[in-house]
């Protein structure tokens, strides 16, 4: 047969066991708890307890303002998290690399205000500063046989606007969700700026 183990301290099903006998049911009765006789096969641990008219979902009391505002920033904060991994490497060590790619774009722009001044501001650094200022795009060109780095800034440099478009959207997003979390005053009204979110 089979039982709902119930606790006695809130009627919450525990657990479920199938017993032919009563030394295996009691067997399966931690203390604190009621063996009850449960054939209907939607009953599961945990979400459902025993009640005045039989077994029924269990109703969950509604939060306060206070712990539900605190639960969906914190979800918030992990979702932003997770969408913002969409655009970036995983690892400490490669966002370092990103980043020192990025400082390379901007300073290969900053050389001149044309395409032609840069390369020829470029050709002018003598090689210890050109190397130093240009490690990575220096060593991709050379490994792809690139006469010159411009290809590679330019690579490096649309791979930078998608990946910061996208987590400066994300950045946005979860800020302006946040604060008007902290300023509802609602369950009601924090649950839908939560389901109104939109990452994309």
């Amino acid at each position: 047969m089979r039982y709902a183990i119930v606790r006695q301290s809130d009627s919450v099903v525990r657990s479920i066991v199938s017993a032919e006998d009563l030394d295996t049911l009691m067997m399966n009765c931690p203390q604190g708890c009621d063996p009850v006789s449960c054939p209907d096969m939607s009953v599961t641990p945990g979400d459902w307890q025993l009640g005045p008219s039989g077994f029924a979902p269990r109703t969950m009391p509604e939060p306060s303002p206070a712990l539900l505002r605190a639960d969906l920033i914190a979800k918030v904060k992990q979702d932003a998290e997770d969408w913002r991994m969409r655009y970036m490497s995983p690892g400490g060590a490669k966002k370092a690399v990103y980043s020192m790619k990025q400082a390379e774009v901007e300073a290969y722009n900053a050389l001149a205000t044309t395409a032609a001044g840069r390369l020829t501001a470029l050709l002018g650094l003598a090689p210890v500063a050109r190397g130093r200022r240009f490690r990575f795009a220096l060593a991709e060109a050379a490994a792809r046989g690139e006469a010159d780095i411009v290809k590679t800034i330019e690579r490096y440099a649309a791979g930078a606007d998608t990946s910061n478009a996208g987590t400066a959207r994300i950045e946005a997003v979860e800020q302006v969700t946040v604060e008007k979390l902290t300023a509802a005053t609602t369950v009601a009204q924090m649950r839908a700026i939560y389901a109104a979110v939109k990452w994309q």
